[in-house]
């Protein structure tokens, strides 16, 4: 069954080429079930084909009451949807602290946050960071009932951030929507500490040019690039010992190696990325993709 209660999104995708619509339904009939989100397209605004439910990477239900699906303005083939996940049951604030901030009756036995899905089209969301993206503040206003529901919007309100909103004190007086900030194109990272961490990438097909990384290290952090065939040996020149280290804080910081920065010009066959961190985070790469290899 549809939930059409909640925020409901659509809009021209101009990476597929077609309308596209991201409603709330439900997992059984007549709103049994999970919240869930489906799918439906359009070529003209006007005929849609029937809802398919999206399919989310991973094992685990949880109800997503709103889902503000929508292109990333600087990357438009990424949908990015930042989620209301419901938690249905789960009680924090106590019947005298609802009774205090005057919350209605039916909005104090659950809490919510917001979580980051994320999708390059098609019925399949990216669940890679389950956690909470945004979690609730300080204080029982906050955890009552539909709390944290993130709004449809995501601006870039300066040179180097993003702001989001997401309404606040719901079903109090007090109710009202408060902006979030994130640094621009760093909605979620990879972190090393102290410790080195290293990470290998699926198999790339690279074009020419320069890889470079969205990276931000500490004075004392560093990262470093190696390009690998698919068995693990280190291409020619591209090895960890020939990278130099990566150090300071960059949304594009060129990978160097001794030689330069230019990727193998003659490469056809598909590589990996070796990836070492030390008190940096790693929130994406850049570079000529020619594809992904399932």
């Amino acid at each position: 069954g549809e939930g059409f209660d909640s925020m409901n999104v659509a809009f021209w995708s101009e990476h597929e080429q077609i309308y596209v619509a991201f409603v709330r339904t439900w997992t059984g009939p007549d709103c049994s079930g999970w919240r869930t989100i489906s799918r439906t397209t359009s070529a003209d605004f006007l005929h849609w084909t029937p809802l398919r439910e999206m399919d989310y990477g991973r094992g685990d239900r949880v109800h997503y009451y709103t889902n503000q699906t929508q292109p990333y303005s600087r990357a438009p083939h990424h949908y990015i949807a930042l989620a209301a996940r419901f938690m249905e049951g789960r009680r924090v604030i106590s019947q005298q602290e609802a009774d205090a901030l005057q919350v209605h009756p039916t909005q104090q036995a659950d809490c919510s946050d917001a979580v980051l899905l994320t999708s390059r089209g098609g019925t399949r969301y990216d669940r890679t960071f389950p956690e909470a993206v945004i979690r609730p503040q300080i204080g029982p206003e906050h955890w009552n009932s539909r709390s944290n529901y993130p709004a449809l919007g995501m601006l870039q309100t300066g040179p180097h951030e993003l702001s989001v909103y997401l309404n606040q004190c719901y079903a109090q007086p007090r109710a009202h929507v408060q902006r979030y900030t994130y640094e621009l194109d760093r909605l979620a990272c990879l972190e090393a500490g102290a410790l080195c961490g290293e990470l290998l990438s699926k198999p790339l097909l690279l074009g020419p040019g320069s890889l470079q990384l969205n990276l931000a290290t500490a004075a004392g952090g560093m990262a470093l690039v190696e390009l690998q065939q698919l068995c693990g040996t280190p291409i020619p020149g591209y090895a960890l010992s020939d990278c130099l280290p990566m150090i300071g804080n960059a949304l594009a910081m060129s990978v160097h190696w001794k030689h330069g920065t230019g990727l193998p010009a003659d490469l056809d066959q598909p590589l990996q990325l070796r990836i070492v961190l030390q008190e940096a985070r790693l929130y994406g790469l850049h570079t000529a993709l020619v594809s992904d290899v399932e």
